[in-house]
């Protein structure tokens, strides 16, 4: 016999059947591991890390590049392992003309300030104005003066 009540479970059936058809979903053809995701973040952000330092390196090359003779003396100076502790002030005359003045501890360190700044770029002609200490103090004697 033929009910309302058949009718409605007939559809509530129908309603199911349809829903769940439209409900499965393929599975991935691959999916991805843990391993690999983390490999793929570490790739993303070393990637962004090398891209970061190369832009970084290109201001500090700029930089350097506006830097004037002066500049560029006294970082050579100021980065030598023999003249770190030195006192020396660097000032520079017609654009290419260092004058080197202060104290160094002896005739080598002077000799190596001395060198370092002939060979800076922009840097024609170097004044040296160095007293070396032990000499100024009367503990040995200046064989170049």
């Amino acid at each position: 016999m033929f009910t309302l009540q058949n009718l409605r479970s007939g559809l509530v059936f129908l309603m199911l059947t349809a829903c769940s058809a439209s409900l499965t979903v393929a599975p991935p053809a691959y999916s991805q591991g843990f391993g690999e995701r983390l490999g793929a973040q570490l790739d993303r952000g070393i990637d962004r890390l090398s891209e970061e330092f190369k832009e970084g390196w290109d201001s500090l090359r700029k930089a350097v590049d506006k830097m004037g003779v002066q500049g560029r003396v006294y970082s050579r100076l100021r980065w030598d392992k023999a003249l770190a502790q030195s006192a020396i002030d660097v000032d520079v005359e017609d654009d290419s003309s260092v004058v080197l003045r202060g104290r160094v501890d002896t005739v080598e360190t002077r000799n190596r300030a001395v060198q370092l700044a002939e060979d800076t770029v922009g840097v024609e002609q170097v004044l040296d104005q160095l007293t070396v200490q032990a000499v100024a103090e009367g503990r040995g004697t200046d064989p170049s003066r």
